[in-house]
């Protein structure tokens, strides 16, 4: 991954300027990665007003707008590092997760498989008639591979296709 190598070799992560550089070079050919980069400059940086200057910018185009919306936008940052919380999540949004995984990774900026684990072990069923967490689970690993600690090794850091 050609980002977080980078940040390896230099010893510390990217500055706020340079995420800033990278999303505008990136968001005017790429959505999709747009929203990625977009994301990971969140979850290194919260509080950034170039970055929300940015967004509102680009919100303005269709391809856009609900992409970069800050529900979407902090699901996919979570993709990177979920953190520590123990709060338990609804299946809609597990299963909103692993669309997000599919959709906006990026060989460049690769999202945490542990991340999108964490995210289906704290995972609860809110209807019954939306199916089971087990259910939501093994359709995710269907797309993206077996999750969970050892699955980095087991399966390779990125999705298939």
């Amino acid at each position: 991954a050609l980002l977080p190598r980078y940040e390896r070799e230099r010893g510390i992560p990217l500055r706020d300027e340079e995420y800033a550089e990278i999303a505008r070079s990136v968001c005017s050919e790429h959505p999709d990665l747009c929203v990625t980069v977009m994301a990971r400059w969140l979850r290194e940086h919260p509080i950034s007003a170039e970055r929300e200057r940015q967004i509102t910018s680009l919100q303005r185009i269709p391809q856009y707008g609900r992409a970069l919306g800050p529900e979407a936008l902090g699901l996919v940052a979570r993709l990177f590092r979920d953190g520590d919380s123990q709060a338990s999540l609804p299946l809609p949004v597990a299963e909103r997760a692993t669309e997000l995984f599919v959709r906006h990774h990026h060989y460049g900026l690769p999202f945490s498989r542990e991340a999108l684990d964490g995210i289906w072990s704290r995972c609860r069923e809110t209807l019954p008639q939306n199916g089971t967490c087990r259910e939501g689970r093994e359709r995710a690993e269907a797309l993206v591979g077996r999750l969970g600690r050892d699955s980095q090794a087991a399966t390779g850091a990125a999705p298939p296709g």
